[in-house]
């Protein structure tokens, strides 16, 4: 594996802002991000020389440093009346990596979900989901040249897009099947 057996430590800071349905009608988060990790991790693309890994082998080239950014919130839309906590909401996130050598340079999120999907399940949700992620540079470089290597062509595209829908069933207070 690319990153197997790493070991390092995590830095994280984390700040934001959230009301709840007791002190706002329509409630809302907002959190802002940010991640330093000081382990040493494999570049995808370069060997030790700088060269590319899938062309001239040898041993990946290491980084001891990573670091990124990411922002998220929510905010509820929709609320049938103020004694429910049925609702609609939307939320987004992005996430932004800062080093060229992992395999995502950033994550954009944009979804909606229903809360109180049906008359008397008040505590299930209905989720849909739009994700674009950007591969780093060296990430396309790294894969074209696999997909090349293994007899196929052409460049691997530089976004990936997901789409997603859940349904979380409340099965009882803390148990949720989705």
């Amino acid at each position: 594996l690319i990153s197997s057996r790493i070991t390092g430590q995590n830095y994280m800071l984390e700040t934001g802002y959230e009301t709840e349905f007791a002190n706002d009608p329509m409630p809302r988060r907002i959190r802002l991000g940010a991640w330093y990790l000081d382990s040493p991790r494999n570049d995808v693309y370069l060997n030790t020389r700088g060269q590319s890994y899938t062309q001239f082998g040898g041993t990946r080239m290491t980084h001891q440093h990573d670091n990124g950014v990411y922002v998220m919130g929510d905010q509820v839309i929709s609320r049938p009346n103020l004694n429910s906590k049925r609702n609609l909401a939307v939320f987004g996130s992005v996430l932004y990596n800062r080093g060229d050598f992992e395999p995502l340079q950033y994550t954009a999120k944009i979804g909606l979900v229903k809360t109180g999907t049906f008359e008397g399940r008040d505590n299930d949700t209905f989720g849909i989901v739009a994700s674009d992620l950007k591969f780093s540079n060296k990430e396309v470089k790294f894969l074209s040249e696999r997909r090349a290597k293994g007899g196929g062509s052409g460049a691997v595209p530089k976004h990936g897009y997901v789409f997603e829908a859940a349904y979380g069933y409340s099965l009882a207070p803390g148990v949720t099947i989705a």
